[in-house]
């Protein structure tokens, strides 16, 4: 942990019990309001895209301002980079 982002070991655990606070406070969220939707097949998409969507915007809201998302932030992008990079090559060959 700490070669990663230079912080004692410590602190990285409570930060992962935080996390894992989080993603239980998430799935009791989720979980009450798809139940208070009907069920069907048209209802299943809209409670899975509800989980998802919240649960993923939770998770931004909290960690938008830490060293970490900020890593994972500029690896993404450089993944889309390449990515594209690679297309726009597949398009003009």
């Amino acid at each position: 942990f700490r070669q990663g982002f230079h912080r004692p070991a410590a602190g990285q655990f409570i930060n992962q019990i935080g996390a894992l606070i989080l993603a239980f406070g998430c799935a009791a969220v989720t979980y009450s309001v798809n139940g208070l939707m009907p069920s069907g097949v048209g209802w299943f998409i809209v409670k899975a895209m509800f989980s998802i969507v919240f649960t993923i915007l939770t998770f931004v809201a909290v960690t938008c301002r830490t060293e970490e998302f900020e890593y994972y932030k500029g690896l993404c992008v450089d993944v889309a980079k390449n990515i594209m990079k690679k297309i726009k090559r597949k398009g003009n060959a």
